[in-house]
């Protein structure tokens, strides 16, 4: 019986398109985190317990932007004067006067202040638990080396592999012709 042996090819090809979509994924995801793109759609990494069990903390939520927003939807808040801050709760009351009561689902009571339409910039999409734990990893130091430098090298080192190989051929075809 033949022993099959190890292809290292085959490893380096399935790390390679692994690196390729971790990078893709990982630059469409730090694109829609940005409060300032023109997309509808933007990521934000639930960061509190207040929206709990519906959404658990540090998991990705994806919101997008709609015309209206009614009564039992989860939207995302800009907080008023809070450089950016924002903060994730669901419409529980809906005012005569048009303004929207919000409510954390894990709070005992409403939040104090009343919102607009115009405050949200989107409402809840899906949501994937856990996923905002990577995303905070990755904005460290070390996950820098993980999202950028690790994928490059190899990203790099298979296409050497490559031209390394196209070079063999070409030289023995030369060969061979002498």
């Amino acid at each position: 019986m033949k022993k099959k042996k190890f292809e290292y090819k085959k490893v380096l090809d399935v790390l390679y398109w692994i690196a390729i979509v971790f990078v893709v994924i990982s630059s469409v995801f730090v694109f829609l985190s940005k409060e300032d793109t023109n997309s509808k759609y933007k990521i934000f990494t639930v960061q509190s317990g207040s929206m709990e069990p519906e959404i658990k903390t540090g998991s990705i939520i994806v919101i997008r932007e709609e015309e209206e927003y009614l009564k039992n939807d989860i939207v995302t808040i800009r907080v008023p004067n809070g450089e950016g801050e924002t903060y994730t709760h669901r419409i529980s009351e809906v005012t005569n006067e048009g303004k929207l009561i919000t409510k954390g689902d894990a709070n005992d009571s409403a939040d104090p202040e009343t919102i607009s339409q115009e405050d949200i910039i989107g409402k809840l999409l899906f949501k994937i638990p856990l996923l905002g734990y990577l995303g905070a990893f990755l904005k460290t130091q070390i996950g820098f080396i993980f999202l950028i430098i690790i994928p490059s090298v190899l990203i790099i080192s298979t296409e050497i592999g490559a031209v390394k190989k196209e070079l063999e051929i070409l030289i023995k075809k030369r060969k061979n012709k002498q």
